[in-house]
């Protein structure tokens, strides 16, 4: 693996320069990055991507540029830091390298769930989403995000690997589920807000 800020002086990319301290929620989908935007996006402290929940930046539209990204931050006066939840991250090699190297100094958060139920969740998630009945292996052969994204060990270590330990923080969505008060404590203590 190439260091960071190797990486970025061989791509040709500058780090992003953003105006205050950058925490990427990578999810993965169906492990309670819903909820951890909608308590967010209350916070005036926090800067959150306007009218989305997910940007898709690192993923699907790099080719939209920084300038389009950053655009889409409300920062104002009150603003300490800038968050995306972005659970469609978490299992994508490309993505975690574009993050790396644009964000060097962000925070990153996994989220983490039992793995067959988060793939069971994800199954639902695509069959409300209109896809077509079958068994949760065919979903997720023809789907592998069902399973792939619940590789916590796997992508949680390949964050580590591009952003070093002491920023890649992981919390409990079983946690979430029944004490939400100590999760948004313990979110709040990442963040480093009240």
């Amino acid at each position: 693996k190439v260091p960071a800020n190797i990486a970025m002086t061989l791509h040709g990319f500058a780090p992003m320069q953003v105006s205050k301290p950058f925490v990427l929620f990578v999810g993965p989908t169906k492990s309670g990055t819903t909820w951890i935007h909608s308590y967010l996006e209350g916070r005036p402290e926090v800067a959150m991507p306007q009218e989305v929940k997910e940007t898709f930046y690192f993923d699907k539209r790099h080719e939209n540029g920084f300038d389009w990204y950053q655009g889409l931050f409300n920062v104002t006066d009150q603003t300490k830091l800038m968050v995306e939840v972005a659970p469609s991250l978490f299992h994508k090699p490309l993505a975690r390298e574009r993050v790396a190297e644009r964000i060097p100094a962000a925070k990153i958060i996994c989220t983490v769930r039992d793995p067959f139920d988060r793939a069971v969740s994800h199954y639902f998630h695509y069959r409300k989403r209109g896809v077509e009945a079958m068994s949760l292996l065919e979903m997720a052969e023809r789907h592998p995000a069902v399973v792939e994204a619940g590789l916590y060990e796997k992508h949680i270590r390949a964050w580590e690997d591009l952003f070093g330990a002491a920023q890649v923080y992981t919390l409990s969505y079983s946690l979430l589920r029944e004490n939400p008060v100590e999760f948004c404590r313990q979110v709040c203590e990442i963040l480093e807000i009240d």
